[in-house]
């Protein structure tokens, strides 16, 4: 019992220093205005701490570059650092939510409305809007969500948790193409970062990407833990992120990074 008591007061400390040592690193950032940054990056942390750390560092790098950012996911800690954005009277800078059953939220999203029409034919494995098919994407984070392999969509037990999914796919597809009509109007390259691309939400926006982003003015990249022990030599204590672009890509475009190399970057990196 007093071992428990210890680990949890430990695990809250390191939380503190952590939330301390962020909050120091957004201080000391520099402001850019996205109407005159050519690239925007949206980070997509969801509610991982490692995530909202690791994505608010390369946030601060990318500032020094006069490139802007923002953090699409409500965050008390990250909010009042990072400029509002919005198009067309959509919030996208801090302006979703993880609800019960990873059910993605927004002020403008409904509980009875979807923004568009829905084909679905469950025995040819097809949950379609727009030409786009999400049955793939939505099966495997049911299969999460559950923590099983054999899921039953007709299955009247799993209804609400796969309406809920199709909502939230409903959602981002209508985020995405006013992030593309955005784009496109401001001559801006609009990069969408995130991290578990095989389930919602993040998987969408690589769906989307790889099938409708033709001039790649909108690109999902994948950046996320790296494993020390698959790429090169670095000594085992560095920290690793690996980075992949899963936009239209006929070969995987990756490269691993370790703590001391990200300094190194120049500005052609994010092209």
């Amino acid at each position: 019992m007093l071992m428990h008591k210890i680990v949890k007061m430990i695990k809250k400390f390191n939380r503190l220093k952590d939330t301390n040592l962020t909050r120091r690193l957004l201080k000391n950032m520099k402001s850019v205005d996205i109407n005159n940054s050519k690239h925007i990056f949206i980070f997509n942390q969801l509610e991982s701490t490692y995530y909202l750390k690791l994505y608010a560092l390369i946030s601060c790098e990318l500032s020094k570059r006069g490139i802007a950012s923002c953090f699409l996911y409500k965050d008390d800690l990250l909010s009042p650092y990072y400029s509002e954005f919005n198009i067309n009277g959509y919030e996208i800078s801090n302006a979703m939510t993880v609800e019960k059953r990873g059910l993605i939220s927004s002020s403008h999203s409904s509980n009875s409305n979807l923004f568009f029409e829905w084909i679905i034919d469950i025995e040819n494995e097809k949950i379609e809007s727009q030409g786009i098919n999400f049955f793939y994407i939505i099966t495997s984070t049911l299969r999460k969500i559950q923590k099983r392999y054999n899921v039953f969509l007709e299955d009247e037990n799993n209804n609400p948790v796969y309406n809920d999914l199709i909502k939230s796919c409903d959602l981002l597809f209508k985020y995405f193409l006013l992030l593309k009509e955005y784009a496109k109007k401001n001559e801006k390259k609009i990069r969408l970062v995130g991290y578990e691309s095989t389930y919602i939400p993040n998987g969408v926006w690589r769906i989307l990407c790889d099938q409708l982003s033709i001039d790649r003015d909108v690109e999902f990249i994948e950046s996320r833990r790296g494993y020390i022990y698959y790429f090169g030599n670095h000594h085992i204590r560095d920290s690793y992120i690996t980075s992949e672009n899963l936009t239209k890509t006929k070969l995987p475009v990756s490269f691993t990074v370790s703590r001391d190399e990200m300094s190194k970057f120049d500005d052609n990196a994010v092209e």
